[in-house]
């Protein structure tokens, strides 16, 4: 029997952890073993296992001529065989080098390497309550592990942390679903530390979801941590707000000018006006073949809003909207910043109802009948024409000869010197939807036709 024993347990670094599977759990070691004359000595330990770095372990006996056993790059792995993200088991590939009677009697050591390895499947239901062991007896040299498995327990502190009338999801980092509803303990306080678990129907799951009503009148600051096994997270901190002013719908819209214009707009009303150094950010989504997503240039932040005459609070979008279908969504903040518009936290908001930006008729013509001059002196040549367009709207037309714009000067169409031809040389319908353009003389002639909000027919 030995005197003693000294052991020498070399680990490269354990700070970090890999991908996948290793950021949704953390595995401790808490007891290592190997052999020595026969007796499996036991080692206590509590260290974890860095999944991304090759792990050594040796023993020696505590004086020479006694035997050593040293396990060089243990490699540790976990396995997802049901692909639900969380492992079914664990297991480990090493190999140990035993080294017998060093300088024993003068005769050579005996050197010899064993390859040792194990995988083990593990009941979900023992984490945070027990522990797993991995033991594999290769003769001499043995491999003993005795693991505990903790979530790796913390949360992100979002930039937007508002907690409103919505729901507000808090989600711990990459822990999976598969420790016990009874790992995830919920806590909160209001800034004077005296932590307080959230009622039962709020435990029990990696995530949280709660609104300002469960505070009640309180509005500030609250702070907000989560427990599971041995483990507390760290701390992130929300604000408690009056809930946003609730839409009133429908969304009342105007249609673009002309078919082909983008200058469509709406207005939506609230049930109340803003607080002080409260704004309210609004964000406008499109209806594209693949669905709905940000509109082309979607985002305002509203600091003010109109009161209309039916006491609601208003606000008009500014009018450069195509034609189409939409949907709004909004949430308030106090003080700066803003709140961009791909945030996780537009996903929770339900949408106003859909609405449509609509576009007039398309102004069309067609030259129904013409007439060439029948004398040389005598301007008596014709052209008839009918639009068609909204309804609720006049035509105009513009004439050229040989690619001149004319001008009726009361007699006769002369070529125009002006600089005003947009207002001076537009010449309405005679009747609502047909005009007939007379006096003309011999000439290659063309037409434009206009409505009278200046649409023109394409």
């Amino acid at each position: 029997m030995k005197k003693g024993l000294f052991i020498l347990l070399l680990f490269y670094s354990f700070l970090g952890f890999g991908q996948e599977l290793y950021e949704k759990i953390k595995v401790k070691i808490i007891e290592y073993g190997i052999h020595d004359d026969d007796v499996l000595n036991i080692v206590q330990f509590n260290q974890y296992i860095d999944f991304t770095k090759p792990m050594t372990m040796t023993y020696t006996g505590a004086a020479a001529g006694t035997s050593s056993i040293e396990t060089t790059d243990t490699t540790w792995y976990l396995k997802d065989n049901d692909g639900d993200g969380f492992p079914e088991g664990i297991g480990f590939e090493q190999i140990q080098t035993f080294t017998d009677d060093i300088n024993s009697g003068g005769g050579s050591p005996e050197y010899y390497d064993i390859t040792m390895q194990d995988f083990k499947e593990f009941d979900k239901n023992v984490f945070c309550n027990g522990a797993i062991i991995l033991h594999v007896d290769a003769g001499d040299p043995e491999a003993y592990y005795k693991l505990q498995f903790e979530p790796l327990i913390t949360i992100t502190q979002p930039d937007q942390n508002d907690i409103a009338c919505n729901d507000i999801v808090i989600i711990t980092n990459e822990v999976s679903q598969g420790f016990s509803s009874n790992s995830y303990i919920w806590q909160y306080h209001f800034g004077d530390s005296n932590w307080a678990n959230f009622p039962d129907s709020y435990q029990g799951n990696s995530s949280l979801s709660i609104n300002s009503f469960f505070f009640n009148s309180y509005l500030g600051n609250v702070f907000i941590q989560v427990k599971s096994c041995s483990l507390v997270s760290n701390t992130v901190t929300y604000n408690v707000i009056s809930c946003s002013p609730q839409l009133l719908e429908p969304v009342e819209t105007k249609k673009t000018t002309c078919n082909y214009s983008e200058d469509g707009s709406f207005t939506f009303s609230v049930d109340r006006d803003l607080l002080d150094n409260e704004k309210l950010i609004a964000t406008l989504y499109y209806e594209y073949i693949t669905g709905y997503d940000l509109a082309t240039n979607p985002q305002r932040e509203i600091t003010s809003l109109q009161v209309l005459p039916d006491g609601s609070f208003g606000y008009t979008w500014s009018e450069d909207l195509a034609p189409g279908v939409y949907q709004l969504k909004y949430q308030t903040l106090k003080g700066g910043g803003g709140i961009n518009p791909t945030d996780g936290s537009w996903a929770s908001i339900v949408p106003s109802d859909e609405f449509t930006i609509g576009k007039p008729s398309k102004v069309n013509f067609e030259i129904t009948n013409t007439a060439n001059q029948n004398c040389f002196k005598v301007n008596d040549g014709y052209i008839d024409i009918s639009a068609t367009g909204e309804s609720d709207r006049f035509f105009l037309y513009q004439l050229k000869k040989d690619n001149v714009i004319q001008i009726f000067n009361g007699t006769n169409w002369v070529n125009y010197t002006g600089n005003n031809a947009d207002n001076e040389t537009w010449f309405p319908f005679t009747n609502a939807q047909t005009t007939r353009i007379s006096n003309l003389n011999k000439g290659a002639y063309s037409v434009k036709v206009r409505d009278s909000e200046e649409c023109l027919a394409k």
